[in-house]
């Protein structure tokens, strides 16, 4: 089993043929907007893969110098789901992560926002895997489309405070957000 980061063209690829399966057509932007992301570095994917079978993926931002990622994206393919494959995913991610010496950060939905019994029982799924993983709740919060978002953190030797986790998240909502759907994120103060 291995973890590649993607080639541009491979992290497309697997954008535009499986994140329609695996979320909410509501959480996926258009592919061209992704494509710029992309070329410009701040937006990028992994794979994880059993020989050349990819088995599931991570699409993540981040900017230049910071000591966070954002993990936007990552799931396994229905057919390796519920054989440690997301867990050994996430604690790939870790050390390249660590590598380049920056944090996992994720924003996972509340389940007090949730829409329908389904959803507040995924979210609620969703959260026990993260934590089963090593990550953390933060007292950062964000808010998009009328739903509620947890922010955790998977911690490393980097030791970030919630107030850092806030103000690198705020750099990289404006630098890969657009600000049409930046300007509806809000960031409830660390600590708060």
């Amino acid at each position: 089993m291995k973890l590649q980061k993607l080639s541009s063209i491979d992290a497309l690829l697997i954008y535009q043929t499986h994140l329609p399966r695996d979320f909410h057509s509501n959480e996926i932007r258009p592919l061209n907007e992704v494509a710029l992301l992309v070329e410009s570095g701040l937006y990028y994917g992994y794979g994880l893969y059993e020989k050349d079978e990819l088995v599931g993926y991570a699409f993540a931002c981040s900017v230049p110098n910071s000591p966070c990622v954002l993990l936007d994206f990552c799931a396994i393919r229905p057919i390796y789901r519920s054989n440690g494959y997301g867990t050994l995913l996430i604690q790939l991610l870790r050390e390249a992560f660590l590598e380049l010496n920056q944090e996992i950060v994720i924003e996972v939905e509340s389940p007090s926002s949730a829409f329908t019994d389904v959803e507040q029982h995924l979210s609620q799924r969703r959260i026990a895997f993260y934590l089963r993983c090593g990550m953390v709740h933060t007292k950062v919060h964000t808010a998009l489309q009328g739903r509620e978002y947890l922010v955790m953190h998977l911690p490393n030797e980097l030791h970030l405070t919630d107030t850092q986790i806030q103000a690198e998240l705020c750099h990289i909502y404006a630098a890969v957000f657009y600000e049409d759907v930046y300007g509806h994120r809000l960031l409830e103060p660390a600590g708060a």
